[in-house]
């Protein structure tokens, strides 16, 4: 029974993180991310490159994102035994770090790539854009480090990683 819930409950988790591509950490999410890219005047080559790029990171890091959910509940699992064996648990959490290390890895090549798109100008506004929006995070009423609480109560700091919200189309 306890097997056949798990299964149930990996393969449910496998159809949502495939279809979940959220902003990179660090980054604004939504509509607060259409209003970065407006502000750094994106000529259309460089919006057509910054989407190649998002794109690009989402094919690479979408199996990866998916194979550390799998680990994700593997490791669940193993803490849920009777008699939990701490070794397996450990090198399942190696691992999942090893995974989490691997899409950081990509989304800081990303985010250098997209970087080098932008001119000097560019790159500095969207630096300033983004102290911005960390002071105004950090400003919020109970929020004393990034992802401590997010709206309804206290949730770890785990956001999905993936390719962003797309450069808005030029007028």
């Amino acid at each position: 029974m306890r097997r056949n819930v798990a299964v149930a409950v990996l393969v449910s988790l496998l159809l949502v993180t495939s279809g979940v591509v959220l902003a990179q950490p660090g980054m604004p999410k939504g509509p607060e991310m259409g209003r970065v890219w407006a502000q750094l005047n994106l000529t259309d080559e460089q919006r057509k490159q910054i989407q190649e790029l998002r794109l690009k990171l989402a094919k690479e890091t979408l199996p990866l994102r998916n194979e550390l959910g799998v680990k994700r509940l593997e490791l669940k699992e193993l803490m849920m035994a009777d008699k939990p064996n701490l070794k397996a648990i450990e090198g399942k959490i190696d691992e999942i770090k090893k995974l989490e290390a691997s899409l950081q890895k990509k989304r800081v090549e990303n985010r250098l790539a997209v970087r080098s798109i932008l001119t000097p100008e560019q790159q500095e506004k969207l630096a300033k854009l983004r102290r911005m929006g960390r002071m105004m995070h950090h400003g919020k009423k109970g929020m004393r480090r990034p992802g401590c609480m997010h709206g309804r109560g206290m949730m770890p700091h785990h956001p999905m990683p993936g390719p962003g919200p797309m450069p808005p189309e030029k007028p």
